[in-house]
């Protein structure tokens, strides 16, 4: 990994115009359009412990130039624990572009119920967040008794 103190003193901090979770991004090769699947803000289970199989984040920024490294960390609100972090090198090569990227996590374990957050930093600087809720499932009451409850 790249070390900060090595990177360009005159990259700017860019501004996060959008940091959003969903199922899965779909980068597509050859026109380098990003597809978002499935939204979302709140994640169901029945229990807790749970396994998150997998989500997409996308972030898109502007105003930047130059050496970064970018860091996304998942915090739980409740105490601020931090359950993951993640970062990689990026170069943001025309400063007049936007720059999009989206990035798809596999097996993240949930110990409880309640808010978290995506934090996303460049070069060590707090961008923004993401925020979502893991919440019980809770069945929807029948309108009617089931079958062979009649009387």
């Amino acid at each position: 990994m790249t070390e900060l103190s090595s990177l360009p003193e005159n990259s700017p901090v860019p501004t996060l115009l959008a940091f959003l979770i969903c199922e899965s991004v779909i980068h597509d090769a050859e026109t380098q359009k990003k597809t978002l699947v499935g939204l979302f803000d709140n994640f169901l289970s029945s229990a807790v412990p749970c396994l998150i199989a997998g989500l997409g984040l996308y972030a898109k920024l502007v105003e930047g130039s130059g050496q970064y490294i970018f860091k996304i960390r998942l915090v739980n609100l409740k105490d601020e624990s931090q359950l993951l972090e993640l970062s990689t090198p990026g170069n943001w090569p025309v400063a007049e572009a936007p720059l999009e990227f989206g990035v798809n996590i596999r097996g993240i374990p949930v110990q409880a119920f309640g808010s978290y957050e995506f934090q996303l930093y460049a070069n060590d600087v707090y961008l923004g967040r993401a925020v979502f809720r893991v919440e019980k499932l809770q069945l929807p009451q029948l309108p009617f008794p089931p079958p062979g409850t009649e009387r």
